[in-house]
């Protein structure tokens, strides 16, 4: 941020101490630190100014915006590495952050690391436990990502209220090299946040394919969310199709979870607009039917189930020739995929 400083401020020595370092005029700072008594230096360093939505001190604004030479300057002069302040990224007001947070956030890989040599708190949290790694695994800044959790970074730490990790903001985001990271820091993979989500859930939402086979190869578990639904369930409920055929391919994945993700797909399929088609809908659903009867000896049986007013008191099919007869009745098909959902 830049701003012009009132008549006032021109003769307050706090007032001219934040604007220079957080405007990165190195000079002025270097000058004013110099002039001022011990007393007011230490006033100076721990006050905190208001700047539009910003409320920091000098070394916080300065380390959020990367000026390196005034944030030296002012660890010189012994400025509180665990001051809390509040800081505005992407329209994001960011409560209770610390230097070594805001300079995680913003990307400034010298500032951190000149923070972490003088041993600021890698796990220092701001009001949302937001710690600074989960700031730069956010990002995607690899190197900061890297960098924190060499220098004993909680991989594991959660936010509030969503209880996310670091990894799980990561798949998210998509930022493969940070994902990667993490799981070789020794990440747990098979954590869950508020809503029961994995990471394996976060990179099936956000359609990143890549992290979610490094995330299956490495074992990550099909826990069900709150919702029940598994991994394989939400890339079907999300109309997934190249994860529903990764997932439905793997080993682990049991004949019965292979049938209801087939079924499932086909049945988002048959009632979600923007995927909406009922050849392919109904071409699944005869695929997980097949499937159940593959076996004459040993049929995978549906669950019998009172029809439904809401339903047309239809029922489900419960053979692959109930469900054949189904075939060019686009409404039907959609019946059948609403009862299986």
């Amino acid at each position: 941020m830049s701003g012009n400083l009132s008549r006032s401020e021109y003769t307050d020595p706090v007032a001219i101490l934040h604007k220079a370092a957080r405007d990165g005029a190195d000079v002025v700072v270097k000058d004013v630190l110099q002039r001022m008594s011990i007393t007011e230096r230490s006033t100076a360093l721990e006050t905190k100014t208001k700047d539009g939505d910003q409320f920091t001190t000098p070394l916080i604004i300065a380390a959020h915006n990367g000026n390196l030479v005034s944030v030296k300057m002012l660890l010189r002069y012994k400025a509180d590495m665990e001051a809390r302040g509040t800081v505005k990224v992407d329209e994001e007001v960011i409560v209770g952050c610390t230097p070594l947070w805001a300079a995680a956030k913003k990307g400034h890989l010298d500032i951190v690391k000149i923070l972490i040599e003088r041993n600021a708190d890698v796990n220092g949290r701001t009001s949302s436990n937001s710690t600074p790694l989960r700031a730069a695994a956010y990002s995607g800044n690899f190197d900061i990502v890297r960098c924190l959790v060499e220098n004993g970074a909680d991989v594991n730490a959660r936010n509030k209220p969503r209880e996310h990790t670091p990894l799980m903001i990561a798949c998210y985001n998509g930022h493969s090299k940070v994902v990667t990271c993490l799981i070789e820091s020794g990440v747990n993979i098979d954590l869950q946040d508020k809503e029961g989500n994995t990471a394996l859930h976060e990179a099936i939402y956000k359609d990143h394919f890549e992290i979610v086979r490094e995330l299956v190869s490495l074992g990550a578990p099909q826990l069900p969310n709150i919702q029940l639904l598994t991994p394989l369930l939400l890339a079907n409920n999300n109309c997934k199709i190249d994860m529903v055929e990764y997932f439905i391919k793997r080993p682990e994945c049991t004949k019965e979870q292979r049938v209801e993700g087939l079924e499932l797909l086909g049945a988002t399929i048959a009632n979600k607009g923007r995927a909406y088609d009922i050849e392919k809908a109904f071409s699944y659903m005869k695929r997980a039917m097949e499937e159940r009867f593959q076996d004459k000896s040993c049929p995978l049986l549906k669950k019998q189930r009172e029809p439904l007013e809401v339903y047309q008191y239809r029922k489900e099919s419960q053979t692959l020739e109930e469900l054949v007869r189904l075939e060019g009745d686009d409404h039907a098909i959609h019946m059948e995929g609403l009862i299986i959902r």
